[in-house]
């Protein structure tokens, strides 16, 4: 997972390993913790990169779910602190 912010503008990335077997398609939702989520298409080896703006400066907990199926899924989570511009 790779964070990096301006202000209230933060940008996401980050990279994840394909279990061995069958090509499935991967998911990724992004929850900010601000109330805030998206959901993409991944792929191995790259997230969905993508970017959010906070409203007002603040600790969220960012946290990303990789899932094949919804009993079948990865998990990263990042408190970042946002700050005004």
């Amino acid at each position: 997972l790779a964070l990096s912010h301006d202000g209230l503008q933060l940008s996401a990335g980050g990279s994840f390993a394909e279990q061995e077997g069958p090509r499935v398609d991967y998911t990724c939702r992004w929850t900010w913790g601000d109330g805030e989520s998206e959901e993409a298409p991944c792929d191995p080896g790259a997230l969905s990169s993508t970017a959010h703006a906070f409203a007002e400066p603040g600790v969220y907990d960012v946290r990303v779910r990789v899932s094949s199926a919804p009993d079948r899924f990865g998990e990263a989570v990042t408190r970042v602190v946002v700050t005004a511009p």
